[in-house]
């Protein structure tokens, strides 16, 4: 038998919810999804999924990212620090070419 391990538990307790996005979300979600594939620009559409994945994450699980912290405020900032750098790379992106040299 495992013993029993708190921040394990906490990590179960993030697979226990249930996830439910707008209607609104996902259709504007698909919808930017579309142009970009559309348009050629596979790296815009996987910057859109990695931004939409990070945002739909800590609106529907913050909670048990607090508690698997222990309200550590580093966590936070850790992982809004790296939803900046990602929306940052999408305003660099629409700014290259489609051929990816600056």
């Amino acid at each position: 038998m495992m013993p029993s391990d708190p921040g394990l538990a906490s990590l179960r307790t993030l697979g226990q919810v249930g996830l439910a996005i707008p209607a609104w979300e996902m259709a504007l979600f698909v919808a930017l999804l579309s142009v970009f594939m559309l348009l050629g620009r596979a790296q815009l559409g996987l910057i859109v999924t990695y931004l939409f994945v990070l945002y739909w994450g800590f609106v529907c699980y913050w909670p048990n990212f607090f508690e698997a912290a222990r309200g550590d405020a580093l966590a936070l900032g850790v992982y809004l620090l790296c939803g900046v750098a990602l929306a940052f790379l999408v305003l660099i992106a629409f700014f290259l070419p489609s051929d990816g040299r600056l």
